[in-house]
């Protein structure tokens, strides 16, 4: 008997996905002749066999970009995308075997949901039985059983986002690209929606690139993330690493609320008012021994306010001065100060609420605190 196991077991026969790596060499995109705009700038990096890559930027980085050249979407002007060490760059899109999630979901209106999801294996010449055992076992996973014969357009946001997940996967493409998939769901739906994703293309094998501008949702779910500014990757590793050693300011300021500051290094120690901070001391790329403007990214969970002629209210605190608390304002489990700083403002957590206009003793964590060189 032909049953939807049987049918699916049959697919994976057919389709046995090999583990793919994807390595992206000094991609370049143009656009226009005289003074040609760079939208991408010689990016380069690697996502290994089976990973989960984000690349992280703010709008007009360049991500969605880089996803449509690895698609095959958009032609470069220079470099390669290789598959395996196997270029295909010459590849159209349909032969690349991906499988892509756009932001904006792009389901087929005239086609039920089982159909939507079926499409991509009648594409890749599979028999009516398999497709469709293929597909219910997709819903299935995707948590949306018995919704095959639904019209798309009787779907709220959250299920057509599963469904349009469950097309994706379906073909068993070597590489799945994401565009900010989560970007229209609210928070709870958001969270969801990562956790399916994850256990889908962990269960598949699937090396996987996202874009988004969510720095936290990129820690959470990466084993690599690509950090992209102006077209030009600024730093690429594990999440642990851009976390605690970011490479530029950007990067740092980039993971929760921050302040940055601009002042300037001598002597080895960065200055702006009151507050001093020994470089030494702290992360960032400022090189011992050199003076010059400088900026300093601080993390608000790594700053914090005493009382006059008190200890550092953190272990391992740095001393760095002191500064003029503006307001402060509850935040749930903390209140947050607005702390003055030569008319730049540093916020710090402290327990209750300060009076404003006190000049309070100013502690930094090094860990929290990053110094970098202004050009």
């Amino acid at each position: 008997m032909w049953t939807p196991v049987a049918a699916a077991t049959a697919f994976e026969k057919r389709f046995e996905r090999r583990n793919m790596e994807l390595r992206v060499s000094d991609i370049t995109v143009e656009y226009g002749k005289k003074d040609a705009h760079k939208a991408l700038d010689a990016v380069s990096f690697m996502v290994p066999d089976g990973a989960f890559a984000s690349v992280l930027g703010q709008s007009g980085a360049g991500k969605s970009t880089i996803l449509k050249v690895i698609a095959g979407i958009l032609p470069q002007s220079a470099g390669e995308v290789c598959f395996d060490g196997v270029p295909i760059d010459r590849l159209s899109a349909y032969k690349r075997n991906i499988g892509f999630l756009f932001q904006d979901i792009r389901l087929f209106p005239h086609m039920s949901v089982i159909d939507n999801v079926a499409y991509p294996c009648k594409v890749r010449g599979l028999r009516k039985a398999e497709r469709y055992a293929r597909a219910e076992d997709l819903l299935r996973r995707v948590q949306l059983d018995g919704f095959g014969p639904r019209a798309v357009q009787s779907l709220s946001g959250g299920q057509a986002q599963r469904v349009a997940l469950a097309r994706a996967l379906a073909a068993s493409p070597d590489i799945l690209l994401l565009d900010e998939p989560f970007s229209g769901l609210d928070e709870n739906l958001r969270d969801d929606m990562r956790s399916l994703l994850l256990r889908l293309v962990r269960e598949e094998r699937l090396t996987t690139v996202m874009v988004t501008h969510d720095a936290h949702e990129a820690l959470r779910m990466s084993d690599v993330i690509v950090a992209l500014e102006d077209g030009k990757v600024t730093q690429a590793a594990k999440p642990q690493e851009l976390y605690r050693s970011p490479a530029t300011a950007a990067v740092a300021a980039c993971f929760g609320d921050c302040s940055t500051l601009t002042g300037a290094v001598v002597d080895g120690v960065f200055r702006v008012a009151d507050v001093a901070v020994p470089i030494a001391r702290v992360g960032g790329t400022f090189q011992t021994g050199r003076s010059g403007a400088a900026e300093a990214v601080v993390r608000t969970v790594g700053c914090s306010i005493g009382v006059p002629g008190g200890k550092p209210p953190v272990a391992d605190a740095i001393a760095v001065g002191t500064a003029r608390v503006r307001c402060s304002a509850f935040a749930g489990a903390r209140w947050v100060a607005r702390l003055d700083v030569d008319g730049q403002t540093l916020s710090a957590f402290l327990s209750e609420a300060c009076e404003a206009g006190v000049d309070a003793p100013v502690s930094l964590d090094p860990a929290e605190t990053f110094i970098y060189p202004v050009d």
